[in-house]
């Protein structure tokens, strides 16, 4: 079998909260004759706390997971995660190679953490093994849109630096966001190293569900980090908005699951504007999402107008969990490369106005029963089609199975 090793910081695993990518793909990858081991930090990165209390080995479904301890660094200031990132790294190149772990045929290293990125760069070239590099974010445009640092500022140039550094070394680079290969390629990365493979949903235990009763209130239901391009802001600016057109809490509730660096200030908003039919619940764990979201009516989603980020797709994990669990979704978008627009599956604001995500969430509450269960069927049916990590898994072994054939065909002549 072929061993990959998949180095990402912030690596859920099932009863975390988040997105189940690199797991999700290294199970399916099994099928294909290949077994792998994830590499993360200790911290889970949604709800900021310490998984382990020290380096620790873990088997699921036949999926090793290397959780390598680090501090839990306040969220609150850029600069103190900014040493969390370095402090990952240092122990993907100083510690890693001296502990008892297989050795890689091939070693794909994860943004948006370029530092874990370059981390897993160094020790591909320690172990003389390919490195695929995935990037999941523009790391360093997103942070300068994100208003995380100015552009021209040392930071940013560093950032640049690594990027460049992987780029370069990089045997293959996978883009989540389509419009991805477009952006590396103007940047004078070979069209042959680029591959798209988007994010996803484990569909295995995922099954339409036909609604046929609507609850009282309505109940909307927001998943996922609340922090600057969320504009979760705006959302509750809607429902003050509904507020003042007799849209109370009789009528519509809207939970938010999720934390972020900006969960504290929206709820602050809420009580200021008065918003008594917003409720603020913890992030939901992977393993009680089904159940959970059971009671939804609708979804909702929203994205602020970051042109030089999003024209060139969007990622959010939310919005494949929305179209996966058959619940129509409110959502506004500045992006040509949507899935919710793709599938025909939401209802989409004008514009990010609280006034027009008003009248689109009166519009979903108002739709006849029989055009909600159309548009969520072509959300499943979509998603099913396009983002199941089993199919994703497939499109991932294609990418990776030049780069492990060599490896294998080399180890076959010496032998």
């Amino acid at each position: 079998m072929k061993n990959v090793w998949v180095v990402n910081q912030y690596i859920n695993v099932p009863g975390d909260c988040g997105s189940l990518r690199h797991y999700s793909l290294a199970k399916y990858l099994q099928n294909y004759d290949y077994k792998c081991t994830l590499i993360t930090s200790s911290v889970e990165h949604s709800r900021n706390k310490q998984r382990v209390n020290k380096n620790k080995f873990k088997n699921l479904n036949n999926v090793k997971i290397l959780w390598l301890k680090t501090f839990k660094w306040s969220r609150g200031k850029n600069i103190l995660r900014v040493f969390g990132m370095i402090e990952f790294m240092l122990k993907i190149i100083f510690f890693l190679p001296f502990m008892n772990i297989e050795k890689p045929d091939v070693i794909v290293g994860t943004s948006p953490n370029l530092f874990a990125a370059f981390g897993a760069a160094i020790i591909s070239l320690f172990y003389k093994v390919p490195f695929v590099l995935e990037i999941r974010d523009l790391w360093p445009e997103s942070l300068v849109q994100l208003k995380a640092f100015r552009k021209k500022s040392i930071f940013y140039l560093i950032l640049k630096k690594i990027e460049a550094f992987l780029l370069f070394n990089a045997k293959k680079i996978i883009v989540v966001f389509e419009g991805g290969i477009e952006y590396y390629k103007s940047m004078g990365v070979k069209d042959s190293k680029l591959f798209y493979l988007p994010n996803g949903i484990d569909m295995k235990d995922r099954f339409y569900k036909i609604k046929e009763t609507i609850n009282s209130p309505f109940q909307l239901f927001y998943l996922g980090s609340i922090g600057y391009p969320n504009a979760v802001d705006k959302i509750i600016k809607s429902f003050h908005e509904l507020n003042l057109q007799g849209f109370n809490k009789d009528k519509i509730v809207l939970s938010v699951y999720g934390d972020g660096p900006l969960k504290k200030k929206m709820i602050e908003l809420s009580s200021k504007l008065g918003v008594d039919n917003v409720v603020f619940k913890k992030a939901i764990p992977n393993i009680d999402l089904l159940k959970e979201c059971d009671n939804a009516d609708g979804f909702i989603f929203a994205m602020l107008d970051l042109p030089k980020i999003y024209n060139h797709g969007i990622s959010f994990n939310k919005i494949f969990e929305y179209l996966s669990l058959s619940k129509p979704i409110v959502y506004n978008s500045y992006s040509s490369f949507n899935p919710i627009v793709f599938s025909k599956a939401g209802i989409e604001s004008k514009s990010l106005s609280e006034k027009d995500f008003a009248e689109a969430i009166k519009y979903l509450i108002n739709l006849p029963i029989d055009e909600r269960n159309h548009l969520t069927k072509r959300g499943f049916e979509y998603v099913l089609k396009n983002h199941s990590y089993d199919y994703l898994a497939f499109k991932l072994e294609k990418i990776l199975s030049d780069l492990t054939r060599n490896k294998t065909l080399s180890k076959s002549i010496i032998f």
